[in-house]
C-alpha cells in the first residue's frame, strides 16, 4: 500500500481557540476512513487543512516540535503538483460552484480539466439523483447542489477523495446511491477515500477504518472490525458503605484498571471504557462485593463514549 497523506504536528488555531492540536495522521490507498467527531471538534478545519485551504499554525511555543507538515502522495500540501492536483477530489459542505452556470454547462467544463471524467457515471447520476441540467447552480436547492458536487468529485475517480458531511442533506435514497459509487471507486486498491458523518449506518456499510476526532487530535484510527471488538464498556457496581463518612470518601475513588481508555462514577456506579478487555483481570482490582456488567457497545456507542 502507497502512503497518500501524512500529516505531523498539525496545529490550527482560531483566535485564542486552539482547535487542532500537534495532530498525527497517515492515510494509505486502499484506505476508506470515516471521520467522525462532535459538532465543532474540528472536522472540516482538519479536512480543509489537509489540502492546503486553511494555513496551518506554527509550532507553539511549549512544543519543541517543527512547524506542521502536511504532505500529499509525497509533495507538500501547498506546493502541489499539476499530477498532483488531478488526483484529488474533495466535496465541501457548501456549494462553491459558479451560480449562473447551469447545471450542464458545470459538468461540460469540469470534464474538460479530466481526461479520466467517466461520462456514462455522469448521465447515470444526474438521471437518479434527478438533477435538472438546464437549472443554474445558485438556483439549486441545497440537496440538488450536493448532489452536483458529489458528481463533479465522483466522475474522474480521484485517488484521494475528501468527502465533508456527503450525506448529511441527501435523501435515503440518494444516501443509498452515493454509498454505492463509494464502494465502487473504493474496490480499487490504489483509491483513498475519508468522509465526515454523523451518520455511523453508512460508515459502518463503506468504511474500513474509523477516525475519531477528539479534543484535538485523533483520539482513535483502527480498523472498523478491530475497534468493535477492542472497545467494550464495564459498568460496576459497589457495594454500598456503611456510613455516610464512608459514602463521601468513597464517592470520589474511581477504579485502577489497566488499557481504562476513561471511567466516570454516579453514586455507586462506575463506568470504565476499556481496551483490550480480554487481558485484563478484573477480578484483581475489584473490592470485595463488586458486581460487574459488560456491555457490547454499537458503533455509534463507542463513539459516543469515547468524546463524552
Amino acid at each position: 500500500m502507497t502512503q497518500v497523506v501524512q500529516i505531523k504536528n498539525l496545529s490550527k488555531s482560531f483566535g485564542s481557540t486552539r482547535l487542532l492540536k500537534n495532530l498525527d495522521w497517515e492515510i494509505q490507498s486502499g484506505d476508506v476512513i470515516g471521520l467522525l467527531g462532535k459538532n465543532g471538534s474540528g472536522k472540516s478545519t482538519l479536512l480543509s487543512c489537509l489540502l492546503g485551504l486553511h494555513p496551518t499554525d506554527n509550532a507553539t511555543e511549549e512544543s519543541s516540535q517543527n512547524d506542521s507538515e502536511i504532505s500529499l502522495f509525497d509533495e507538500p500540501n501547498r506546493d502541489l503538483s499539476p499530477i498532483v492536483r488531478e488526483k484529488l477530489g474533495y466535496v465541501p459542505q457548501t456549494c462553491s460552484e459558479v451560480p449562473w452556470m447551469t447545471v450542464r454547462q458545470t459538468l461540460d467544463f469540469r470534464a474538460q480539466c479530466y481526461p479520466t471524467w467517466n461520462k456514462e457515471r455522469e448521465s447515470k447520476l444526474c438521471s437518479h439523483w434527478q438533477l435538472n441540467l438546464d437549472a443554474r447552480v445558485g438556483d439549486l436547492s441545497v440537496g440538488q447542489a450536493q448532489k452536483l458536487m458529489l458528481i463533479l468529485a465522483l466522475c474522474y475517480s480521484p485517488d484521494l477523495l475528501i468527502l465533508d458531511e456527503p450525506a448529511a442533506s441527501l435523501d435515503p435514497s440518494a444516501r443509498r446511491e452515493l454509498m454505492t459509487e463509494i464502494i465502487e471507486l473504493a474496490s480499487d486498491n490504489n483509491k483513498a477515500v475519508v468522509f465526515s458523518t454523523h451518520i455511523t449506518s453508512d460508515l459502518e456499510r463503506i468504511a474500513n477504518k474509523v477516525a475519531i476526532l477528539n479534543e484535538g487530535k485523533i483520539q482513535c484510527f483502527m480498523p472498523l472490525d478491530d475497534l468493535k471488538e477492542t472497545i467494550t464498556k464495564l459498568v460496576v457496581e459497589l457495594p454500598c458503605t456503611n456510613s455516610e463518612e464512608e459514602l463521601v470518601t468513597e464517592s470520589k475513588k474511581l477504579l485502577n484498571l489497566p488499557n481504562c481508555i476513561k471511567q466516570y462514577r454516579q453514586g455507586n456506579e462506575i463506568t470504565c471504557i476499556i481496551e483490550k478487555h480480554s487481558a485484563i483481570n478484573i477480578d484483581a482490582v475489584l473490592p470485595e462485593g463488586a458486581n460487574v456488567q459488560d456491555v457490547a457497545l454499537s458503533l455509534e456507542d463507542i463513539f459516543v463514549e469515547l468524546t463524552r
